[in-house]
């Protein structure tokens, strides 16, 4: 994770957390290794709307030379993948659930739990 993210999220979690396997870790003293484009949040009031924002950003990623493979949407929980399927679609772009074997198609971008994510790396955008 780069120092950019890991700053966004000391602003969000507290100084110890415990995720969805029961494991507490202490955050104090975490260290980034390395630096990245700072995060872009955005509020929006609709589902509509964040498609349409999502869409728009993977569009620009696209346009850059990111291909698929290379771009992943993270949510909460499965609930939510729904939603991130239909930015990719939106986008113009093809989707692939990332599951428990963590495979990636070359050819679509990952959506997938944070929970899965965790310890996947992804390009830098910027």
């Amino acid at each position: 994770m780069s120092h950019q993210i890991r700053a966004q999220a000391d602003r969000l979690l507290g100084q110890q957390v415990t995720d969805v396997d029961g494991d507490t870790q202490d955050r104090r003293g975490t260290v980034s290794v390395f630096i990245g484009p700072d995060p872009v949040v955005r509020v929006v009031d609709t589902s509509t709307e964040e498609s349409a924002v999502v869409a728009a950003w993977l569009r620009e990623r696209s346009a850059e030379g990111l291909g698929p493979a290379e771009i992943a949407i993270f949510v909460r929980s499965s609930v939510e993948a729904p939603r991130a399927q239909a930015a990719v679609q939106a986008a113009g772009l093809q989707a692939s659930m990332l599951a428990d074997d963590v495979k990636t198609p070359r050819d679509r971008v990952v959506v997938g739990t944070m929970h899965l994510g965790k310890g996947l790396e992804f390009r830098p955008w910027r």
